[in-house]
C-alpha cells in the first residue's frame, strides 16, 4: 500500500502489516531524498509519525540499511528502538498508541540445530567425524555431524546439507528420533537441536571426502563403536539420543517421528513438513475374526497402538486370548494353520474366553459370546456350547426325576402290600442314586 507524504506529489511507500502495523524500508528509492541526511530524515520521520498515529497505526517497523546507518541515531530520538539486525540492516520499532502497552513480538528466542545419525544400511555401520574448531574440538570425540538449520531452510534439509558438505556422502532423511530443548545458546538465546536419521543413498561411493575447513577426520563406525562413547554420560540427553538411534539401526523404526510435506492451507500458498509419529499396522491376511467383550471403561480405554508382535496369538497358539486382548477389538488369527498346530482344546478355548468376559462383565453393556472356526468352515460357537450344554443338564434332571417318581410309586405299592420295610430301603436308594 502507498501513501503520498505531505511534503510534495512524490509517493513515500510503505506498506500495512497484518496487525494495523507499518512497515517502512528506507533503503527504497522512494527514500533518496528524505534520507539524504540525517536533518531531512528526522523532520520527514516527525511528519510521518503524526500521519500514522491519525491513521490508527499501532506498531512500525523501521528497516535502515548498513549504508545509511547514521540515521539509526535520529529515529532513536524519534522513539524507535533495537529489534534485531541481520548483516545488512537493522531493524527498528516504535509503538504509536500512548495508552496501551506494546504488543510488538520480540526478536526471535531460539536458534535450530541438527545432527545426523548417517546410517549405512547395506554395511551396518555409521558415520562419525571430528570437528575442528569449536568446544568439540581436541578431545578426540568422534560425534554425528552436526550444524545450524539456515533461515528458510526444513530441518531434513538442513540435514542432508550438512552430511554432505563435512562428508561428501549423499543421504536421504528418514525420522527425527529426538529434539533437545536447551537454552544455552549464544547470547542468550534458547536452543532447539534435531537429531535425525538419514539414510546413506544406494548409489552413493560412501566415499568420504572431508570438509577441510570445519572437520578434522571422519570415519564409518559399527554401531557398537557408536554407542561405547566416553565422552558421553550415562542419563544424559546425548546418551538417550545415541540409544534412540541405535533402537532406530537395530529394526526399531517407530523409534522416531516422520516427516511430510503438506499444502499449508488457509489459502495461503506453499508447502510445510508436517512432523507425527508413523502409523504402525499389521497386514491383514484372510483371516478369522474374534469379537470379544464390550470396551472398559474411558479411564482405561486409551492405548497405545499394537504392533503386529503384540496383538499376535501365544506362540503355538492359533486362538486369541484374554492376555494379549486387554480391550475389545478385533483379533485376526491366521485361518491357513493347519490342526496339529492348536495346542489347547475347544473345551480350554471357551472357558479362557468365558473367564475374560466374567472378569469385565460389570464393565460391559453386551455380552458377546466368542465364536471359534473350526477346520472344514463349521463354526462353533459358545451359544451352540451354552445350549448344548443345558440340554444335557435338563436330561440328566429328567432321568433323575423319572427315576424319582418310579421309587416312590414302587414303595407306595409295597406298602399297599404292607411290605414298609421294603418300601423304606426303595425310597432311599431312590433318593440317593437320583
Amino acid at each position: 500500500m502507498t501513501r503520498a507524504s505531505e511534503d510534495g506529489d512524490r509517493l513515500v511507500p510503505w506498506t500495512r502489516d497484518r496487525y494495523g502495523g507499518v512497515v517502512v524500508d528506507v533503503d527504497h528509492a522512494a527514500f533518496v531524498e528524505a534520507a539524504s541526511t540525517t536533518e531531512t530524515f528526522d523532520a520527514a520521520l516527525g511528519r510521518w509519525t503524526t500521519r500514522w498515529r491519525a491513521e490508527g497505526a499501532r506498531g512500525v517497523w523501521l528497516r535502515v540499511g548498513l549504508e545509511k546507518s547514521e540515521l539509526v541515531s535520529v529515529a532513536r530520538d524519534r522513539g524507535f528502538e533495537f529489534h534485531h539486525a541481520e548483516k545488512t540492516y537493522v531493524m527498528m520499532t516504535a509503538w504509536l498508541p500512548e495508552d496501551e502497552a506494546s504488543t510488538i513480538p520480540a526478536n526471535a528466542s531460539h536458534q535450530v540445530g541438527v545432527g545426523a545419525f548417517v546410517w549405512d544400511e547395506e554395511r551396518k555401520r555409521v558415520l562419525l567425524v571430528q570437528e575442528k574448531r569449536g568446544p568439540a574440538s581436541g578431545r578426540d570425540l568422534w560425534k554425528m555431524p552436526t550444524g545450524l538449520v539456515d533461515a528458510g531452510e526444513d530441518v531434513p534439509d538442513a540435514a542432508v546439507r550438512e552430511v554432505l558438505e563435512e562428508t561428501g556422502i549423499e543421504t536421504t532423511f528418514e525420522a527425527v528420533v529426538g529434539v533437545r530443548h536447551g537454552h544455552f545458546g549464544l547470547f542468550g538465546k534458547s536452543d532447539l537441536f534435531f537429531c535425525v536419521v538419514l539414510r546413506v543413498k544406494p548409489e552413493s561411493t560412501r566415499e568420504i571426502v572431508t570438509q577441510e575447513s570445519e572437520i578434522e577426520a571422519a570415519k564409518w563406525a559399527s554401531l557398537d563403536d557408536f554407542l561405547d562413547n566416553p565422552h558421553v554420560d550415562r542419563g544424559s540427553h546425548a546418551h538417550e539420543l545415541h540409544e534412540r538411534c541405535a533402537r532406530w539401526a537395530s529394526g526399531e523404526r517407530t523409534a522416531g517421528i516422520v516427516a511430510k510435506r503438506l499444502p499449508v492451507g488457509f489459502g495461503r500458498p506453499g508447502e510445510v513438513y508436517t512432523y507425527r509419529q508413523p502409523t504402525r499396522s499389521t497386514p491383514v491376511a484372510r483371516s478369522t475374526m474374534l469379537r470379544l467383550p464390550s470396551p472398559i471403561p474411558p479411564a482405561r480405554a486409551t492405548t497405545r497402538h499394537a504392533s503386529p508382535e503384540s496383538s499376535a496369538p501365544p506362540a503355538g497358539s492359533r486362538f486369541s486370548t484374554a492376555k494379549n486382548s486387554p480391550l475389545r477389538r478385533s483379533v485376526r488369527v491366521d485361518a491357513k494353520k493347519s490342526k496339529k498346530d492348536v495346542q489347547m482344546s475347544e473345551a480350554a478355548w471357551f472357558l479362557d474366553q468365558f473367564k475374560y468376559q466374567q472378569r469385565y462383565k460389570a464393565q460391559t453393556n453386551v455380552f458377546t459370546m466368542p465364536t471359534k472356526e473350526l477346520p472344514g468352515g463349521d463354526k462353533l460357537t459358545a451359544e451352540g456350547a451354552f445350549v448344548g450344554g443345558l440340554f444335557g443338564v435338563l436330561a440328566i434332571w429328567g432321568v433323575s426325576l423319572i427315576f424319582k417318581l418310579l421309587s416312590v410309586t414302587w414303595a407306595l405299592v409295597l406298602a399297599s402290600l404292607k411290605y414298609g420295610a421294603i418300601a423304606g430301603v426303595l425310597v432311599f436308594l431312590g433318593v440317593l442314586v437320583s
